[in-house]
């Protein structure tokens, strides 16, 4: 029966859409963000002041960059490439960006901020169980176990911590594992009330910690890295139940502007933990597919740079006095600054590895052209 409202799937074109510039917004408001802790000022961002502490634009963005991949990746998950391929196209996108940058930390940022520390740079090279080689060492499979160099930086407002941006990264990746294991068993195309399933149980799981944080907090810290897994999990399984009940979900403008109410409510009034579930990704998934800025990422997609790029160069400009200047002053440095090294990394790192996405590693010699559906995944015009 034809509904007399679009839906979502209705609304949705692969090769028109506003996400490439969403993605990019998210990642400056992570920079924007990190504004306030990075360089000293005041007791947050405007959004942290205006929800009493409830929420962040990094947390925002955060949440909302989840919900998308978890829209995008489902789709991926529903179609026709194999397993492996899936694999190696998410392998592409996230790990050599990421190796990349561990170098440009350890080896770049690091010893400026150690030069900056009135430190001599041959010292910076001697062998320490926190030095840059086991920085390298440990952090190279996404889940980040050491978080600065030499302990630097020291002499920052937000010291030890030279890139805290990297955490959700393996967040991230594990995500794409539980979506890859619905392929799989054909959850997503035969049962996908199960990912459904899923979702309800992480929201619930939200729920109960907020009107038991006690109680719930001895299982699931709120502050864990598994209680922020399950948050982060949470808004990507939301994303992914979006797409696959796309046809009887709504794109109205009555419901995006009734989720917006909610939202702005729920920050001031003191129950986002309540909503945030619902209303974030169906935002930010509403305004990707409504939108008219459809050509963003024409010249390509530098959100994953200035995610991972943004932290490390603001320790540095906190490193040197920059944030004495103001904050404007701070924050459009660092985001110019980091928007170079990202467009150097899309250019040069991530785009090229992106290339070698079609290579013919996954098929047999003498198997069809054509595999079987079951167990496979669509590709997208999305590098994600």
């Amino acid at each position: 029966m034809k509904t007399p409202w679009k839906s979502i799937s209705d609304e949705f074109n692969p090769k028109q859409n506003a996400f490439d510039f969403i993605r990019f917004v998210l990642a400056s408001l992570v920079i924007f963000y990190h504004t306030y802790p990075l360089g000293g000022f005041g007791a947050g961002d405007p959004l942290q002041r205006f929800s009493i502490n409830q929420e962040a634009f990094g947390g925002l963005a955060v949440a909302a960059f989840f919900a998308l991949s978890g829209f995008l990746i489902t789709r991926s998950g529903t179609g026709r490439v194999s397993i492996w391929r899936f694999f190696w196209h998410r392998f592409l996108r996230i790990l050599p960006g990421f190796w990349v940058c561990l170098l440009f930390t350890a080896f770049i940022i690091a010893p400026i901020i150690w030069l900056a520390e009135g430190n001599r740079l041959n010292t910076f090279f001697q062998f320490t169980n926190d030095g840059p080689l086991r920085y390298l060492w440990v952090n190279w499979g996404l889940r980040i176990q050491q978080f600065s160099i030499h302990q630097l930086p020291t002499q920052t407002p937000f010291p030890h911590f030279i890139n805290g941006s990297l955490w959700t990264l393996s967040h991230e990746f594990a995500c794409y594992i539980l979506i890859a294991l619905l392929a799989v068993t054909g959850v997503l195309k035969k049962a996908p009330w199960l990912a459904l399933l899923i979702t309800l149980g992480l929201m619930a799981l939200q729920v109960t910690n907020f009107v038991w944080p006690d109680m719930f907090a001895t299982r699931i810290p709120p502050f864990s890295e598994l209680g922020m897994f399950m948050r982060n999990a949470m808004y990507f399984f939301v994303g992914a139940s979006l797409f696959l009940y796309a046809k009887h979900v709504p794109a109205h403008p009555l419901v995006f502007v009734g989720c917006v109410a909610i939202f702005i409510a729920s920050l001031r009034l003191g129950f986002y933990s309540l909503t945030n579930g619902i209303t974030v990704p169906y935002i930010f998934l509403w305004l990707a597919l409504k939108l008219p800025i459809t050509q963003w990422g024409r010249y390509g997609d530098f959100s994953y740079g200035i995610y991972i790029y943004g932290f490390p160069i603001q320790q540095i400009l906190a490193a040197l006095k920059v944030n004495q200047f103001g904050e404007l002053p701070y924050f459009s440095l660092a985001f110019l600054v980091t928007l170079i090294l990202a467009v150097l990394s899309y250019r040069f790192v991530e785009a090229p590895a992106l290339r070698l996405k079609s290579l013919n590693l996954f098929r047999p010699s003498g198997t069809s052209k054509h595999p079987p559906t079951s167990s496979t995944i669509t590709p997208t015009n999305n590098p994600y």
